[in-house]
């Protein structure tokens, strides 16, 4: 939790307009957690900047405006036709040699 805290801190010290948080309060106990996300709210309401962050966790995601679903894409399916475009691009670059 130690290097998520400092990781935050770093993030937040400037007063930056666009703060993108992936899991913040994943490795926080509950009281760091809830002060981050204190924090993020403050920085949303007194300096106007945008908080967009990836979460599971439904108290986190209590502290939004807006909250958006993401829908499950069909992973096997993505990583076959991935893997056949980069072995056809690797055979024609073989070929080439």
């Amino acid at each position: 939790g130690q290097k998520q805290r400092c990781a935050c801190a770093r993030a937040i010290i400037n007063h930056p307009k666009l703060v993108l948080a992936d899991e913040p309060t994943g490795a926080l106990d509950s009281h760091s957690a809830q002060m981050l996300l204190a924090t993020l709210e403050d920085m949303h309401r007194q300096l106007g900047a945008t908080i967009l962050m990836v979460t599971h966790d439904a108290f986190s995601a209590s502290y939004a405006q807006r909250i958006l679903f993401l829908r499950r894409i069909h992973r096997r399916r993505f990583h076959q036709r991935n893997f056949r475009f980069c072995f056809h691009r690797w055979r024609k670059k073989r070929r080439r040699r």
